[in-house]
């Protein structure tokens, strides 16, 4: 909550909890401990990406039902533009985010079916010091390769959960990338 340049109170979503339901609670403690009602407010601003596609989306559709409820404008903020004024700033990595338009029951039943049977599950945020220093160190190893922090995230959480199947086109990671420890990215996809 800003008044002019004056920052009033922050809400940072740093839980596994979904955005959706974090959202409208966090809303709620901004405006009361900044002493202000939702009809107040000038306007309303989401960040606009890159970040995690249901982030997103829940934010922006949610300031513009505020804007149209409360008659105020909106505003969509994009996120490397705001991190590129801080000196220092990490994004998390966007692992896994897939989006499907199926219209027929029969296809979301198979689209279930496939993702029950290769056992996939959302990875846990991992907002820790200690795995963000793992990654940088894994970066810097592989450094000539030009890995990204996602392919970074990638084989550190693969070294630190020995379940952890990797699924990716980025060939690095069956011929030249490995857990920090030296072992092979299991990969849940062979090469062809």
């Amino acid at each position: 909550m800003l008044r002019g340049a004056e920052v009033l109170k922050v809400a940072a979503h740093g839980s596994a909890e979904d955005y959706s339901t974090w959202l409208l609670p966090a809303v709620d403690e901004v405006l009361a401990a900044s002493l202000i009602k939702m009809e107040e407010v000038d306007a309303y601003a989401a960040a606009a990406g890159p970040g995690s596609f249901t982030g997103v989306r829940v934010g922006l559709t949610t300031v513009k039902a505020w804007g149209e409820v409360y008659g105020k404008r909106i505003v969509a903020v994009s996120r490397l533009e705001s991190l590129a004024a801080e000196e220092f700033a990490i994004c998390e990595a966007v692992l896994t985010e897939t989006c499907f338009h199926l219209p027929h029951a029969s296809q979301r039943y198979r689209l279930r079916a496939i993702l029950h049977e290769l056992s996939i599950e959302p990875l846990p945020a991992t907002p820790e010091r200690a795995f963000w220093l793992e990654v940088f160190d894994w970066l810097a190893k592989y450094a000539d390769h030009e890995p990204d922090w996602a392919d970074g995230c990638l084989a550190v959480l693969s070294g630190r959960d020995r379940d952890l199947k990797v699924w990716t086109y980025d060939r690095e990671f069956w011929t030249t990338w490995r857990r920090p420890d030296g072992t092979t990215i299991p990969m849940a996809v062979r090469s062809k």
